[in-house]
């Protein structure tokens, strides 16, 4: 019976104290300095760890967190300045200040307009590229245009220029390159070089780096949509001869020259060309992008 009674006690006390406990925060933490200043100092530094975490945990730049913060002196400049107005010249406000505050109050509310927007609906960026700089690792996989089935260069190189700075040279692997520690945002153009007439099919193109960390420039191969050079026997030009590539076929002109145009269907890194006239001997040879394709035939002696 005495336990029971006690116990009861000290609930009627806690429920006495509760009652007058206000569930506001404040008064508590006013007390708390009043009676330990030193809470204060214990306040602040854990303001300071908060942000810490903050700012590790969403791994946000170190430039956005000092411009955020010079932001924040910067208002506190600003509201402490409104208030040694308002205390010693009350009259400010029906004229120039009038016009402060609305401006403030205008930006304010269009700041959050754009924040809701961004946050919903990605725009006008989407609030992860804004708070995160995340590092990626970007592959840049060159791919040729309109999708046709030609080889890509083995070798040669790429200038890559970040966000418009001197161009940093690095060597393709298979038609490709790997960039590391990359952030999301970041501006890159390319500059193509290989030992083949292998060019960027948009070379003034620039591209951002998302998080799809993925980029697939388009390039060509100069000169495979066409084939062409001249055809002599012992230093003179030879005429009408058939000139064949595949299904193609064309004769030389008097002059002893010849073009054939290859159709985008058949386009690819190499053609087998041969030449045949009568009288002379059937012959063959390999045509490469960008450079003629020059015969000399010899007459059959059978």
């Amino acid at each position: 019976m005495g336990k029971t009674f006690y116990l009861k006690q000290v609930f009627i006390l806690l429920k006495h104290t509760i009652n007058k406990m206000s569930l506001n925060p404040l008064p508590l933490i006013k007390a708390a300095i009043k009676a330990v200043p030193a809470v204060k100092y214990a306040l602040g530094l854990a303001g300071i760890v908060a942000v810490l975490y903050i700012i590790l945990t969403f791994r946000i730049d170190p430039s956005i967190t000092l411009w955020g913060t010079l932001c924040i002196f910067f208002l506190m400049f600003v509201l402490l300045l409104f208030a040694k107005i308002s205390e010693n010249s009350p009259k400010f406000f029906n004229g120039p200040g009038k016009m402060v505050i609305y401006a403030v109050s205008f930006l304010f509310v269009l700041a959050l307009t754009f924040l809701l927007t961004t946050t919903f609906f990605k725009w006008p960026q989407e609030l992860r590229s804004i708070l995160q700089r995340s590092k990626v690792d970007v592959v840049v996989f060159l791919k040729y245009k309109d999708n046709q089935q030609i080889e890509l260069p083995k070798d040669g190189s790429i200038a890559i220029s970040l966000n418009k700075r001197p161009p940093i040279k690095k060597e393709l692997e298979n038609g490709k390159i790997t960039l590391y520690d990359l952030e999301i945002g970041d501006v890159l153009s390319f500059t193509l070089n290989t030992s083949e007439k292998y060019l960027l099919a948009y070379p003034d193109s620039s591209y951002v780096i998302t998080s799809n960390k993925i980029i697939e420039p388009e390039i060509i191969l100069d000169g495979i949509d066409q084939v062409k050079g001249h055809v002599v026997v012992i230093d003179s030009p030879l005429k009408e001869v058939k000139v064949s590539i595949d299904s193609l076929s064309t004769f030389t002109d008097d002059a002893g020259f010849y073009k054939i145009h290859i159709p985008r269907q058949m386009q690819k890194k190499g053609y087998m060309v041969w030449f045949k006239k009568d009288g002379f001997k059937i012959v063959q040879k390999a045509a490469h992008p960008g450079s003629d394709t020059d015969m000399s035939m010899e007459k059959n002696t059978r």
